[in-house]
């Protein structure tokens, strides 16, 4: 009986499987890093991600991380207003507060958790 021109040979077949569900597999782990924040607000994500990276960063860099999480605010509809602006304001007022976030350095906007220099010896 003759083959069908589309059939594969049981081995590629299987190599093919496995490129799929290779394929797959990262795609998923793709996705979640892009939604890992998104059903957080900025702080709780902010925590979480400065948990992650294990020590104080800028807020730029924490605004760049939590956008990339997936995290989303809409900016208002005031003058100059955009989502980074809101994002900045949000975390910067938790940072001023203390109790999840804290500035360890105002002037270059450095902000860790509150419990850092209790978990670091420092």
């Amino acid at each position: 009986m003759p083959k069908r021109e589309s059939e594969l040979p049981a081995d590629i077949s299987a190599r093919l499987d496995q490129a799929i569900a290779r394929f797959a597999a990262n795609l998923r782990r793709e996705v979640a890093a892009m939604f890992r924040f998104a059903n957080m607000d900025e702080i709780e994500a902010a925590k979480a991600f400065l948990e992650e990276c294990g020590k104080p960063m800028a807020l730029a860099e924490i605004v760049e991380g939590l956008k990339a999480g997936g995290i989303w605010r809409p900016a208002t509809e005031s003058y100059g207003s955009s989502v980074d602006v809101e994002m900045r304001r949000s975390i910067s007022r938790a940072a001023s507060h203390g109790v999840n976030l804290r500035f360890f350095d105002r002037e270059k906007e450095l902000i860790g958790l509150a419990d850092f220099r209790n978990k670091k010896g420092g």
